[in-house]
C-alpha cells in the first residue's frame, strides 16, 4: 500500500501531462476521450510497476524479463495480427535489435527495481523522453511540437518535486 500511495501522485501528475499532451496534438480526440486514455495508462502503470517491485522480492530480475516478453506475445500478435507482413532482412534485424535492447533495458530496470525505491527510480525513467527528443532531432532531424514541449516540462516538473519531496 505504500507505494500506492508515493507513485499514484506521480502518475497523476503525467495523467495531466499525458491529457494535455493528447488533446492538443491530436485534434480529432476529444478531451473526455484523452481524460479516459490517461487515467487508463495512469492505474496500468501503476499497477504493472507495484507488481514488478513485488516480484522483484522471490524472482530474479532476468525471470520478471521473461514474464514480461512471453506475456507480450498473445497482446501484441492479436494488435498487429491484421497488418502482418514477412519481413525482409534489414527489417528483421531491426527487429532483432529492438528485441535485445528492450529485454536487456527490461532487465536492467527489473534489477534497479530490485535495489531502490520507486519513487526515486521512477522519475529517471522519464528521462526517456528527453533522449527520444535528442535522437529524433538528431538522427531524424524531427522537429517538435511547443505541446511536446510543455507536457514534458510537467512531467519533468512532477518528477523533480516528488523526488525532493520523497528526500525530505
Amino acid at each position: 500500500m505504500k507505494y500506492l500511495f508515493t507513485i499514484a501522485p506521480f502518475y497523476l501528475a503525467l495523467n495531466v501531462a499525458i491529457v494535455f499532451l493528447l488533446h492538443v496534438s491530436i485534434k480529432h480526440i476529444s478531451f473526455l476521450a484523452c481524460v479516459m486514455l490517461g487515467t487508463i495508462w495512469t492505474l496500468f502503470f501503476t499497477g504493472i510497476f507495484i507488481f514488478i517491485k513485488k516480484l522483484t522480492e522471490t524472482d530474479s530480475p532476468v525471470t520478471i524479463s521473461l514474464y514480461a516478453g512471453v506475456g507480450m506475445i498473445p497482446a501484441t500478435f492479436v494488435a498487429a495480427y491484421p497488418y502482418l507482413t514477412f519481413p525482409n532482412v534489414e527489417q528483421f534485424l531491426i527487429i532483432i535489435f529492438i528485441a535485445i535492447t528492450g529485454t536487456i533495458a527490461q532487465t536492467l530496470l527489473n534489477s534497479a527495481f530490485k535495489r531502490g525505491s520507486l519513487t526515486i527510480l521512477l522519475p529517471l525513467d522519464f528521462l526517456k523522453l528527453v533522449w527520444a527528443v535528442v535522437i529524433g532531432y538528431t538522427v531524424f532531424i524531427e522537429s517538435t511540437p511547443f505541446t511536446l514541449w510543455l507536457g514534458g516540462l510537467l512531467i519533468v516538473g512532477s518528477s523533480s518535486y516528488i523526488a525532493w519531496r520523497e528526500k525530505r
